[in-house]
């Protein structure tokens, strides 16, 4: 097979998922919790996720088409999908900021080539050309991938808990006020890919 296009082998396309699409979405997500959070979550936490669990999660989000979030995938050609992120309104009533980044992750092979903060930025594309403002991020305080969101210009914005079980896991959000800046800033590379409060 000859290829006329290199750089669209190097990029991956980001378009919106599909049904089909979400069996591994599901995987990504499960293999994603259970790699980078070994040491942040309680074993038997990561123990309880599975596929099925996650396919119909990603199912109902998937089929919500326009009243449901924005569920994007990065796929590169003949590769499948290396990646994807969901966003929609931000749901905590903080004013400053209207847009919430729901759940992101890259695959693990295809992890620190950019392909986090492509997804990002298609994102915030998408809700600055809707005149919306700052975006938010929850992560785990001690997520070892919050330096992905530091390093696109994110700050700390607030905390809270969440529970597992009977322990409490502390979650940052991570913030840009004006989501134009995320446009703005140059490539790097990203780290292990995570944000989830699905």
């Amino acid at each position: 097979m000859i290829f006329d296009d290199w750089e669209q082998l190097a990029n991956p396309t980001i378009r919106p998922a599909t049904p089909s699409d979400v069996r591994t979405l599901a995987r990504i997500h499960v293999d994603g919790w259970k790699s980078t959070y070994a040491e942040v979550l309680p074993e038997n936490a990561l123990k309880k996720l599975t596929y099925a669990d996650r396919e119909r999660t990603w199912m109902r989000l998937v089929a919500g088409g326009d009243s449901g979030p924005y569920v994007l995938v990065a796929e590169f050609p003949g590769q499948g999908i290396a990646g994807f992120v969901a966003a929609g309104p931000e749901r905590s009533d903080n004013v400053s900021y209207s847009t919430e980044v729901y759940a992101i992750y890259v695959d693990a092979p295809h992890q620190r080539k950019g392909i986090g903060r492509s997804l990002l930025q298609y994102v915030a594309q998408i809700m600055s050309e809707n005149a919306q403002q700052g975006m938010l991020a929850w992560t785990f305080s001690d997520s070892p991938t919050n330096a992905f969101f530091e390093r696109l210009g994110a700050i700390p914005v607030t905390t809270r808990t969440r529970n597992f079980g009977e322990l409490p896991i502390e979650e940052t959000a991570y913030g840009w006020p004006d989501i134009r800046r995320l446009l703005e800033d140059e490539p790097e590379t990203d780290e292990s890919m995570e944000h989830d409060t699905q």
